[in-house]
C-alpha cells in the first residue's frame, strides 16, 4: 500500500503539469488500411449466401441503453457501425464522424457528421439522432449504459451535420467512448416509443440490420441497402446468422458438419479435435482478455475485510487453471498483459503480488476471524472456455483452504443484475480493454454506480485516480496513471486478476476477409464465403 500511496502523490504532480499542455486531439482522416484489396468494390456474387457464426450467449437486445454483453462484440460493428472507428491498437479513424476536435482542455468536442449516412429504411442520419441518443444515455439513470455516458453535460446542435459534446470535466477518452457507442433513429423512437427497439422496427446505419431474432436460438442480419460505405466493398453474404449454442460440443459439431462457418471460445481439447479436420482452420493466439474475481466490499459483507480478499487471492492456483482446466492462456498476477497500457514487467512477476500459496491463504483467513460463513460465488454460464469446470475448480481451491463456498451459475442478465445489486459475495468477469484503452472497464467497475459503492473503496483515492485518468496528459504520464490504478487493483483491491485467456477461433477454409482483434472484437463487414 505504501508504494501505491507514493505513486498517487506523484500522479498529483503529473496532473498539475499536464494542465499546461497535452496531446493534440484532432482526428486524422486516413483511409482504412485494413480493407482487403480483393473487396475494394462491391461483390457481384452476393446472392443469398448466409455466413453463420455460433456463439455461446444470446444478445440482451438492441436498445442502446442496455448492458452490453460479450456477444455484442460481434453485432456492434455490423448493425450500429461506429461513430469513430477504432483500429484496436490505440489509434482511431473516421466512421460516421468525418472529423472530431477537442477544445484546449478536452472538456468539449466538436464533431462533423458524414452527409451520406442513412438508416436501413433510407432516412438520413443527422445531429438530431446524436442529440436524442446521447441525451437519453447521459441523463436516464435507469439505463444500464448510463454509467458510461453520464459525464456528458449536454450535446449542442449547430446544424444537421455539426454538433458539440460538452463534458462536465476534461474528458480525453472521447474517441474511445464514441468507438463503442450504440445508437438508433430519433424519429423512429418519437413515432413508436420503446417499440422502436423491437426487431422489425429497429433502425441502424451499419452494413447489416436486424432481420429476425428468435430469442435463445439465433439472430439473423440482412445487408443494409443504404449502407454509406458500400462503395469501398461489401460481403458476398446477404445474410449473417448468429446461432446461439451454449454447449461447446454443439458449436464444434456445427463447424465440423458445415452448419456453421466460424466459432470462437474453444477449449484446448476441442481445438485438438478440430485440427484434424482438413477443411477447418484453427488459430490460437495471445489476447488481452483478462479474467478477474470481483469482490463485494460493501459494509457488512465478508469481503469488506482485506484479509478475506487476500485469502481468496492466495488460494487460486492460476497455473493449474491454465494448464489443466482451461488448457490455454497465461496466469495473471498483475492486472495487465504486455499488450496493454500500464503494463509493468517488474510488477507482473509471480510473487510481486499474490501468487498461489494455500498456507498464506489460511493465515489470512485466521486474521479475518473467518468461522465458516457461507460465501455466495456467482458465475456466468458459457462465458469462458470449459466454463463450468473453471468455476468448479475455483470453488474447490477456495474450499481446500477452509472456505465455505456456494456456487451459482446464471445466465448473462441474471448474473449482471445480481452482481450489480450487491446480491453476491464474489463473482467472476472477463474484460478485454477496448482498443487497448481501459476507460470503460475502469469507469464501470471502479468509479461509477452501481459498482462504485459495491466496491466500497477509499473515495479520496478514487477521486485522485479519476482526476488523473480523465486529464489531458502525455502518453508516458498516462502509463503512470493507469499503473496507479492497477496497483490499487493488486494491493488487496476489489478485483484480482486470475488468467489471461488465449484467443481461440476456428473457421471453414472457404471463409476469408474477416478481422479478429486482440481485445475480442470481430469484424465480419467484408467477410467472403466461397
Amino acid at each position: 500500500m505504501k508504494k501505491l500511496i507514493s505513486l498517487v502523490m506523484a500522479l498529483a504532480m503529473i496532473l498539475s503539469l499536464a494542465a499546461c499542455g497535452g496531446d493534440s486531439q484532432t482526428s486524422t482522416t486516413a483511409a482504412n488500411e485494413g480493407t482487403p484489396a480483393a473487396t475494394t468494390a462491391n461483390s457481384a456474387d452476393t446472392g443469398d449466401k448466409t455466413f453463420v457464426v455460433t456463439c455461446s450467449e444470446d444478445s440482451l437486445g438492441f436498445d442502446p441503453g442496455l448492458t452490453i454483453s460479450g456477444i455484442n462484440w460481434v453485432y456492434d460493428r455490423l448493425i450500429y457501425d461506429c461513430l469513430i472507428r477504432a483500429n484496436h491498437d490505440g489509434t482511431y479513424e473516421p466512421g460516421l464522424f468525418a472529423k472530431w476536435e477537442a477544445n484546449e482542455d478536452s472538456s468539449s468536442w466538436t464533431v462533423e457528421l458524414r452527409k451520406d449516412v442513412k438508416f436501413n429504411d433510407g432516412s438520413s442520419f443527422t445531429t438530431k439522432d446524436i442529440y436524442w441518443n446521447f441525451t437519453r444515455l447521459s441523463t436516464d439513470s435507469t439505463l444500464a449504459s448510463y454509467t458510461s455516458y453520464k459525464d456528458i453535460e449536454k450535446v449542442e446542435v449547430i446544424d444537421d451535420y455539426n454538433c458539440v459534446f460538452h463534458f462536465k470535466n476534461s474528458y480525453i477518452g472521447f474517441p474511445s467512448m464514441m468507438s463503442a457507442a450504440r445508437f438508433t433513429s430519433a424519429a423512429q423512437y418519437e413515432k413508436l416509443g420503446d417499440a422502436a427497439f423491437q426487431v422489425g422496427n429497429f433502425l441502424s446505419t451499419g452494413p447489416y440490420f436486424v432481420k429476425e431474432w428468435k430469442i435463445g436460438d439465433y439472430v439473423l442480419l440482412e445487408q443494409n441497402p443504404y449502407w454509406f460505405d458500400a462503395s469501398n466493398g461489401t460481403s458476398n453474404c446477404k445474410f449473417i446468422k448468429v446461432k446461439i449454442s451454449a454447449e461447446e460440443t454443439s458449436r464444434v459439431a456445427a463447424l465440423q458438419t458445415g452448419e456453421a462457418d466460424f466459432i470462437y471460445k474453444i477449449s484446448q481439447d476441442q481445438i485438438a479435435n478440430l485440427e484434424k479436420v482438413s477443411d477447418v482452420t484453427v488459430k490460437n493466439a495471445r489476447a488481452t482478455d483478462v479474467v478477474f474475481m470481483i469482490f463485494n466490499c460493501a459494509d457488512g459483507k465478508i469481503f469488506n475485510d482485506i484479509n478475506m480478499r487476500l485469502a481468496w487471492a492466495y488460494a487460486i492456483d492460476r497455473q493449474t487453471l491454465c494448464d489443466y482446466v482451461i488448457g490455454s492462456g497465461e496466469p495473471m498476477w498483475w492486472p495487465a498483459t504486455d499488450q496493454m497500457v500500464g503494463y509493468s514487467e517488474e510488477d507482473a512477476k509471480e510473487g510481486t503480488w499474490v501468487a498461489y500459496n494455500p498456507d498464506k491463504a489460511k493465515e489470512y483467513l485466521a486474521k479475518a476471524g473467518y468461522n465458516g460463513e457461507e460465501i455466495n460465488f456467482i458465475g456466468m454460464a458459457s462465458r469462458l472456455p470449459n466454463n463450468n469446470e473453471v468455476l468448479q475448480a475455483i470453488v474447490s481451491m477456495a474450499q481446500a483452504v477452509g472456505m465455505n463456498v456456494k456456487l451459482e451459475i446464471l445466465d448473462t442478465a441474471a448474473m449482471l443484475d445480481r452482481r450489480n445489486s450487491g446480491g453476491c459475495d464474489v463473482s467472476i468477469a472477463s474484460n478485454a480493454p477496448t482498443n487497448g484503452d481501459h476507460r470503460t472497464f475502469y469507469w464501470y467497475h471502479v468509479v461509477n454506480q452501481p459498482t462504485g459503492e459495491f466496491f466500497n473503496q477509499d473515495q479520496a483515492l478514487l477521486d485522485t485516480l479519476t482526476a488523473c485518468y480523465t486529464a489531458k496528459t502525455e502518453q508516458d504520464s498516462r502509463e503512470q496513471i493507469v499503473k496507479a490504478w492497477r496497483m490499487l487493483m493488486g494491493d488487496g483491491g476489489p478485483l484480482i486478476p486470475v488468467v489471461c485467456l488465449a484467443q481461440q477461433i476456428a473457421y471453414r477454409n472457404n471463409i476469408s476477409n474477416f478481422k479478429v482483434f486482440p481485445d475480442g472484437y470481430y469484424d465480419f463487414t467484408l467477410v467472403q464465403k466461397n
